[in-house]
C-alpha cells in the first residue's frame, strides 16, 4: 500500500512538471492591500482579480458598455502574433478604471492570448511589491508597453491619444 502511495505521489509530480503547472506561481495574484482606509489590487493580476466585490462593478459595467471599432479591430489581428503587452494600473485611478476594462474588451474581442498579457497593480507611489515596474519609467497609470521579441514597440501612457483601438493599430503595425 505504501508503494501504491508514493508511486502515486510521483505520478501526480511528474504531471504537474510535465504540464508546466506550479502550484505556487499564483500565490502572489490578485493580492489586495489596504492603505488610509483605501482597499486596491496590489501586485500582479488577472481578470480574476477585477471579479472581487471591490472592482467587479466598474470592471463589468466598463467592459460590457465598450464597443470597439471592428473595423480598426480587422486592421489590428494580423500585427497582434507574438505581441507581448506589460500593462501597470491602479484600481484607484480613473484612467484604470476606464481604460482596462475596455482594453481587456478589445483583446478579448481579437481572441488575443490572454497569457500574453502582465498587468501589474500599483500603489499611490506607482511600487508594485515585486518592483515590476523598475525600468520602464511609470509615472502615470494605466500604462500599458507593447513587445515583440522582447522589443518595446509602443505605448499608450494615462489616456490614448486617440482610441485604444487607433493607438494599439499604430503601436503594431510595422514602420518603414
Amino acid at each position: 500500500m505504501i508503494r501504491i502511495s508514493i508511486l502515486f505521489g510521483r505520478v501526480i509530480c511528474a504531471a504537474i512538471i510535465a504540464c508546466g503547472v506550479n502550484p505556487k506561481a499564483d500565490a502572489h495574484l490578485n493580492q489586495e492591500t489596504t492603505v488610509d482606509g483605501e482597499t486596491m489590487l496590489f501586485g500582479r493580476v488577472d481578470r480574476d482579480g477585477f471579479r472581487l466585490p471591490a472592482y467587479k462593478h466598474w470592471f463589468d459595467s466598463t467592459y460590457h458598455a465598450y464597443v470597439p471599432q471592428e473595423k480598426t479591430l480587422e486592421l489590428i489581428k494580423p500585427y497582434m502574433e507574438n505581441v507581448r503587452i506589460k500593462v501597470f494600473l491602479a484600481t484607484w485611478c480613473s484612467d484604470t478604471r476606464r481604460d482596462i476594462p475596455a482594453l481587456n474588451r478589445i483583446l478579448d474581442d481579437l481572441s488575443y492570448d490572454m497569457k500574453s498579457m502582465k498587468m501589474i497593480a500599483l500603489d499611490r507611489s506607482r511600487k508594485s511589491p515585486g518592483h515590476e515596474e523598475a525600468g520602464y519609467n511609470i509615472e502615470l497609470v494605466p500604462t500599458s508597453i507593447f513587445f515583440k521579441e522582447g522589443v518595446e514597440m509602443g505605448r499608450i501612457v494615462e489616456s490614448p491619444n486617440h482610441t485604444l483601438e487607433e493607438d494599439i493599430l499604430t503601436i503594431v503595425t510595422p514602420q518603414p
